[in-house]
C-alpha cells in the first residue's frame, strides 16, 4: 500500500499494513489520540513501563514497541512525562540521556540536548546514564546513575508525525497497565502531583483515561485507599455540581455518592475532593470550584489488546487479522479515522 498519494486532509497517517501499530492519528482538525497505555504529551506519545531492565534492555524494549527511549525538551514536557511515573512505591525510569564520560550529554535519539533547571546531579563522568526519580527519596528529579547496569523502569516515546513499524495486535486477558489498580472491573490510577481540576481532567485524558467516577461503597473504599494517609494527600474525582446542588459525573455515568461524606452541598462549592488534608478523614468534600491544587484519581477500562506480546500479563493469542479489529482496539475516534482512510486509499 503506497502512501504517496494520500489526500492532504489526512494530516498524519500511521497505516503501514492491515496489521498496524497506530500510536497517534490526526484527521483534519480532529483530536489526536495515542494507543492504550500511551500518553499524548506535546506532539509525541509516551509510555512508562515499570518493569525493571538495564539501560540497553530498556532501549531494546522501546524499539520493540516501534518507539525510542525518551528524550525530553522542556520544563512543561518534563513535568508531564515525570507525572507518568507512579509516586510512593519505589518506581523510577531510564530516559535516553547518555554522557561521553566527559560531562557532555546527548540524547539517544539524536535530538538537541536539554536538561531541567533543577535536577539531582548530572556530573556525567563516572555516571553516564540518567534515571528519573531516586527510589529512596521519591524526589521526581533527574539523577546521573552509574553506567546502565542497574535495573530501572523506562520511558519510551514515539512521534505522532512518523509512520511506525507494523506490529500485529495481540489479544490479552483483561488487565490493567503497570501502576494502575484493578477495582470493580476498571483500572484506577492515583497521582499525588497537585493540579487544578481542569488540569487534572486533562492529565487523565492524556493517559487514555478519564477523571474517576465512583459507583458503590465497595468501590469507594478501595479507591479511597489508594490515597496515602498521614502525609497530606488528597484527590479530585470527576464529580461536578451545576451550582444548584445537582451533581453529575464528568464521564456521564449515573450519579452515586457514599452514605457518609463530609458535605456535598454543591452550591458555592462545585467540585469534590477525597480527603481533607488537615483532617486526613478519607471522606468526600465539596471543595470550591476547581482552582485549588490536589492530586487526582483517574479511571480507565480494562485493557484487552497490546502491540507487543511481551506486554500481556498472561498467555495471549493473536488478535483477528483484520484492520477493523486493530482499529477497534484504539478506541472509536481512531477506529473510525483508520477505516475511513483505508476506504479512501
Amino acid at each position: 500500500m503506497s502512501l504517496a498519494a494520500t489526500p492532504a486532509k489526512h494530516k498524519v497517517l500511521c497505516i503501514v499494513s492491515l496489521h498496524v501499530l497506530v500510536l497517534a492519528l490526526v484527521r483534519g482538525d480532529g483530536p489526536v489520540s495515542c494507543a492504550g497505555g500511551w500518553a499524548l504529551i506535546g506532539d509525541r506519545c509516551f509510555h512508562y513501563s515499570a518493569e525493571e531492565r538495564n539501560y540497553d534492555d530498556s532501549v531494546a524494549y522501546c524499539h520493540s514497541l516501534g518507539s525510542v527511549i525518551a528524550s525530553i525538551h522542556s520544563e512543561t514536557e518534563n513535568e508531564a512525562v515525570t507525572g507518568l511515573i507512579p509516586t510512593g512505591d519505589g518506581r523510577s525510569a531510564y530516559i535516553g540521556a547518555e554522557s561521553n564520560g566527559a560531562r557532555v550529554w546527548s540524547w539517544y535519539d539524536g535530538t538537541e540536548w536539554w536538561q531541567p533547571a533543577v535536577h539531582g546531579g548530572l556530573d556525567g563522568v563516572s555516571e553516564i546514564r540518567v534515571v528519573i526519580n531516586d527510589k529512596a527519596r521519591d524526589d521526581r528529579k533527574w539523577h546521573d546513575w552509574q553506567t546502565g547496569d542497574v535495573p530501572h523502569g523506562v520511558l519510551c516515546a514515539a512521534s505522532i508525525r512518523s509512520i511506525v513499524t507494523a506490529i500485529p495486535p495481540t489479544a490479552c486477558s483483561p488487565f490493567c497497565w503497570s501502576g494502575w489498580s484493578l477495582i470493580e472491573e476498571r483500572c484506577f490510577l492515583y497521582s499525588d502531583q497537585e493540579r487544578s481540576y481542569n488540569d487534572s481532567v486533562t492529565y487523565c485524558r492524556l493517559l487514555g483515561s478519564v477523571i474517576a467516577s465512583i459507583h458503590s461503597e465497595t468501590e469507594n473504599a478501595a479507591v479511597t485507599a489508594m490515597i496515602p494517609v498521614g502525609v497530606g494527600k488528597s484527590a479530585y474525582i470527576g464529580a461536578e455540581s451545576n451550582g444548584e446542588g445537582v451533581w453529575s459525573w464528568h464521564d456521564g455515568t449515573e450519579w452515586w455518592q457514599p452514605l457518609v461524606h463530609a458535605g456535598l452541598d454543591g452550591w458555592s462549592e462545585t467540585r469534590v475532593v477525597i480527603n481533607d488534608k488537615a483532617r486526613d478523614d478519607q471522606k468526600w468534600h465539596d471543595w470550591q470550584t476547581g482552582e485549588d491544587l490536589h492530586g487526582v484519581l483517574c479511571a480507565a477500562s480494562l485493557q484487552t489488546v497490546v502491540y507487543s506480546p511481551s506486554l500481556c500479563p498472561a498467555e495471549s493469542t493473536p488478535a483477528p487479522a483484520s484492520s477493523s479489529a486493530a482499529a477497534a482496539a484504539l478506541g472509536p475516534a481512531a477506529a473510525a479515522a483508520i477505516l475511513s482512510l483505508q476506504l479512501a486509499l
